[in-house]
C-alpha cells in the first residue's frame, strides 16, 4: 500500500501544471517564448491573443527575402497607366530584452556591426514606444580602446542624446578625449560625464586581497637588488599602476653628478577624489570605458578592463548589458591579462541567467576567440571579403554543416550595410497552429536588415576630401 502510496506521488508530479491544466501547449510555448533572444512578429501576434505575449522587447529589424528577385520593390499600375512603386510588407523581428542572451557580431569595417551593437543598446537600455516596451530597463557598459590611435571614439556615445551616459577614461589622456566625448555631446544636445580616473584601491580589494599594502610592496622591491635591466620594465608597469590607481606615486631615484638624489614625484593634475560608486549604474544608464591612450598598450588595456567588469558585476544590481566594442584591438594578443578577462567573459556568458547578464561582442575578426562564439546564443555575420574568416565561422555554426560554403560566401560577400546572416537556434520564428508549437530556427539562418536608430548615428566613413558618408 506504502509502495502504491508512493507511485501515485510520483506520478501527479508528471502530470501538466493544474494551472495550465488543458492548455499545457501554450505554457510549454511560453516557455520556448521566454528564452527566445529574437521573436518574429507573427509569434508575439499569436502569444498575445492567447495573454502570455512577450513582456518587454524592442524591434530590431526585419527578415529580407534571400533571392534578389523578391527584393524588389512590387510595381504597381495607376489608372493612368504610371508604375508607382509599393513597400513590400515588412514584418518587424523583435529583440528579447528581458531574459539574459549573448551575441557575436562581427564583420569588416564599415559593414554595420556597429550600428547593430548601437540598436542592441537603445532596446535594452530606453524605454520609447517608438522601438518596443521595456518597464525595466537594463544598465550597460561598453568597453572601448582604439588601438591605432586614430581619434576615433566609442560609437555608443552617440546614445547620450537620450540615455545617461558617462565615459571613464585614462588621466593622461583626458585633454583629446575630452574634446572628443564633448563634441558628440554638444551635436546630441546632451551632456557626457567625464570621469578623470577610472580605478582605486577599491579595485584592487575587489579581487580579493584586502591585506594588500603598495608601501610595503615598494619596500620590497628596494630590497630585492634588482638589476637596471630588471627594474626598467618594472618601473614602466609601476607607472601604469599609478597611474590608474588612487594611490601616492612613488619618489623617484635618480643619479645626480653620480649621487643618487631621490625627487618627489607629483600626482597627475588630472586626477580627481576616488568614487566608491563609480561603476554603480542605474536602470536606463550607460558607462563607457575608453582607455585609447598611447601609453597603454593591449595587455594593460586587458587587465583595466577585467578589473571594471568585475566591479561592475559587482556594483550593479538591476539587469545588465556587456558590449565590447571593436573588440579585436584588444582581445586578439596571447597573453595572460587576455587569457583573465576572456575567461571572465566565458564565466559571465555561462551565468548570464543567475548575473542576469547580456554579453554583446562585437569585433572585426571571429579568431578573436572561438569559445566566446561558440557559447553565444545569436551570431550575426555582416560583410566579409575573408576566406580564412568564413572558414572559422563554419566550423562553429551549426546552421553552416552540410551547406554549399562557397554560396554561403558569396551571399556573405554581396551583404550590404546593415544587412547581416542571422544565427540564433533559440528564435522564436513562427507558430505551428495546430499544435500549438513555436517553430525555432534550430539549425537554419536568415538574411536579416537591422532597423534605423533612434540616437545619433556615428559610424560615418571620412573621405579624402574631408567630407563624412554614411
Amino acid at each position: 500500500m506504502a509502495q502504491n502510496d508512493e507511485l501515485f506521488r510520483f506520478q501527479d508530479l508528471l502530470k501538466p501544471d493544474p494551472k495550465f491544466r488543458g492548455n499545457s501547449d501554450i505554457k510549454a510555448a511560453q516557455d520556448e517564448l521566454r528564452n527566445a533572444p529574437f521573436v518574429w512578429w507573427p509569434v508575439k501576434t499569436y502569444m498575445d491573443q492567447n495573454g502570455v505575449g512577450p513582456e518587454q522587447y524592442a524591434v530590431m529589424g526585419c527578415e529580407m527575402a534571400e533571392d534578389p528577385d523578391e527584393e524588389t520593390t512590387l510595381l504597381d499600375i495607376d489608372e493612368d497607366h504610371e508604375e508607382q512603386q509599393e513597400e513590400p510588407d515588412l514584418v518587424p523581428v523583435l529583440l528579447n530584452t528581458n531574459s539574459p542572451w549573448s551575441a557575436f557580431l562581427c564583420g569588416s569595417q564599415g559593414s554595420g556591426k556597429s550600428h547593430a551593437l548601437s540598436c542592441i543598446l537603445e532596446g535594452c537600455l530606453m524605454n520609447d514606444p517608438d522601438i518596443g516596451r521595456n518597464s525595466a530597463p537594463l544598465a550597460g557598459i561598453v568597453f572601448h580602446y582604439d588601438r591605432a590611435q586614430g581619434g576615433d571614439v566609442c560609437e555608443a556615445a552617440y546614445l547620450c542624446g537620450k540615455i545617461r551616459t558617462k565615459v571613464l577614461v585614462s588621466a593622461s589622456h583626458i585633454g583629446p578625449l575630452t574634446e572628443r566625448y564633448e563634441a558628440i555631446a554638444q551635436r546630441c544636445g546632451a551632456k557626457i560625464t567625464v570621469v578623470k580616473r577610472i580605478l582605486r584601491e577599491m579595485a584592487i580589494n575587489k579581487r580579493g586581497v584586502n591585506d594588500f599594502n603598495y608601501r610595503d610592496f615598494l619596500a620590497g622591491l628596494q630590497n630585492a637588488g634588482l638589476s637596471e635591466m630588471q627594474s626598467g620594465p618594472l618601473e614602466q608597469r609601476l607607472d601604469l599602476l599609478e597611474a590608474f590607481v588612487d594611490i601616492k606615486p612613488r619618489d623617484k631615484t635618480v643619479k645626480i653628478k653620480g649621487k643618487p638624489t631621490v625627487l618627489a614625484t607629483k600626482r597627475n593634475k588630472n586626477r580627481t577624489k576616488a568614487r566608491v560608486d563609480l561603476f554603480s549604474s542605474d536602470p536606463g544608464s550607460l558607462t563607457i570605458v575608453d582607455l585609447t591612450d598611447p601609453h597603454v598598450d593591449e595587455e594593460s588595456v586587458c587587465a583595466l578592463f577585467d578589473i571594471c567588469l568585475a566591479i561592475f558585476i559587482s556594483q550593479t544590481t538591476c539587469g545588465k548589458i556587456i558590449a565590447l566594442d571593436e573588440a579585436h584591438n584588444y582581445m586578439g594578443e596571447d597573453n595572460a591579462a587576455t587569457a583573465n578577462f576572456t575567461e571572465r567573459l566565458l564565466k559571465s556568458i555561462r551565468e548570464q541567467r543567475h548575473q542576469g547578464a547580456r554579453v554583446v561582442i562585437a569585433t572585426q575578426e571571429p579568431s578573436i576567440n572561438t569559445r566566446l562564439l561558440d557559447l553565444c546564443n545569436v551570431t550575426m555575420v555582416h560583410r566579409c571579403a575573408s576566406q580564412a574568416w568564413y572558414d572559422i565561422l563554419k566550423q562553429h555554426l551549426a546552421a553552416l554543416k552540410g551547406e554549399d560554403h562557397q554560396r554561403v560566401f558569396e551571399k556573405i560577400v554581396r551583404l550590404k550595410t546593415g544587412e547581416c546572416l542571422l544565427f540564433c537556434p533559440t528564435a522564436a520564428v513562427g507558430i505551428d497552429e495546430r499544435k500549438g508549437k513555436i517553430k525555432r530556427m534550430d539549425t537554419d539562418y536568415c538574411k536579416f536588415l537591422t532597423r534605423r536608430r533612434i540616437t545619433a548615428d556615428g559610424g560615418k566613413s571620412k573621405l579624402a576630401d574631408g567630407s563624412h558618408v554614411e
